[in-house]
């Protein structure tokens, strides 16, 4: 019960810190701008709002994402003993039980508030609440679940490196646990950085489209690099959330265990 409510709460901390980051790295994904480019674009027509769209949507996925990754990870750690194993399996039930289909929600809420985008149209997403039931009404349940495969694959890596190298950092070698936190968040991202720029294309498509279609179309249109498209933003986002995560779970862990 402490692993579940500690997570929930580096969770709320976490994500009320760093989610214009969030906001960025979805938005480069989805354009051919660079990441400065779209910071200035987002705070010159939406001003500092812009950079706190989909929220609570955020909210209502991180929250429980990292309540289920802290909880299940002792859970499964208390069996095999592993943190590079325990982490993998976390990641994993974190991805099919909240992280799809909140990142639905929440991508197609950020990705029509674009530089193209004329500002006389209608705002289709407004909140998390009318998004889950539009999608719901318009095209069923599956929207929620497409891109799982990669989502399952990015998060999984993910959590196996982050339990890995922050419990082998802090307890090893003694660092600081949001050092730790920062170096062990930063690992993942690089290696599956293509995994996040596929299933981002994936799901804020609104048609079913097959990943080797969005393979060929990113090597076609943009060469390998596209593979790597938001990767600084992402790890902007990444790391010093990761730090935060990992420094306020240790502290109520600690303290209030």
């Amino acid at each position: 019960m402490p692993a579940l409510l500690f997570g929930a709460i580096s969770g709320f901390v976490e994500v009320s810190i760093c989610h214009p980051l969030d906001t960025v790295k979805t938005r480069v994904q989805n354009s051919k701008s660079n990441t400065f480019t779209i910071i200035k674009n987002i705070y010159q027509k939406e001003g500092i709002k812009g950079y706190y769209r989909g929220l609570t949507a955020v909210y209502l996925s991180v929250i429980p994402k990292n309540a289920i990754r802290f909880s299940s990870f002792h859970y499964y750690n208390s069996i095999i003993h592993s943190n590079f194993l325990s982490g993998l399996l976390a990641g994993m039930t974190e991805a099919i039980m909240v992280v799809n289909p909140t990142e639905v929600c929440k991508i197609r809420i950020q990705t029509q508030y674009n530089s193209v985008r004329n500002p006389e149209s209608v705002i289709k997403y407004k909140n998390i609440y009318q998004t889950i039931f539009l999608i719901l009404k318009e095209e069923g349940i599956s929207p929620f679940y497409r891109g799982l495969v990669p989502t399952i694959l990015r998060q999984s890596l993910n959590q196996a490196s982050n339990f890995y190298f922050f419990n082998l950092l802090n307890q090893e070698y003694d660092l600081n646990p949001f050092i730790s936190g920062c170096i062990s968040g930063s690992i993942g991202p690089i290696f599956n950085n293509p995994l996040d720029v596929i299933k981002t294309k994936i799901q804020t498509s609104i048609k079913k489209i097959k990943v080797l279609d969005i393979i060929h179309s990113i090597i076609k249109n943009d060469g390998i690099k596209g593979f790597y498209k938001g990767l600084f933003p992402r790890l902007l986002r990444i790391i010093p959330g990761q730090g935060i995560t990992f420094t306020v779970f240790d502290y109520l862990h600690k303290n209030y265990k």
